[in-house]
């Protein structure tokens, strides 16, 4: 555990403590949980954005190629490769 000091108005700091006392949970942990799932929702928003930017979707003949395939998409089982130099 980390212990840590922040600034913020009184305004926020009352918001914030009422909504952890809704949750039943403490100001620090509302804050914490609050803050990383902040964090995730920006980083996948990033991610889809990054994708849809720079990523392009299958051509008409891929995607025939892929609708082809006898392709189990619940199969997880797979093989582990090591590249090296």
């Amino acid at each position: 555990m980390v212990r840590t000091s922040i600034t913020m108005s009184q305004d926020y700091y009352d918001t914030i403590k009422n909504y952890a006392l809704k949750l039943n949970k403490t100001f620090s942990q509302a804050i914490s949980e609050l803050a990383i799932a902040k964090v995730n929702e920006i980083e996948q928003t990033e991610l889809l954005d990054f994708l849809q930017n720079n990523c392009s979707f299958a051509s008409a003949d891929e995607q025939a190629e892929f609708d082809n395939m006898d392709l189990n998409l619940e199969d997880t089982k797979g093989k582990e490769i090591i590249i090296s130099k």
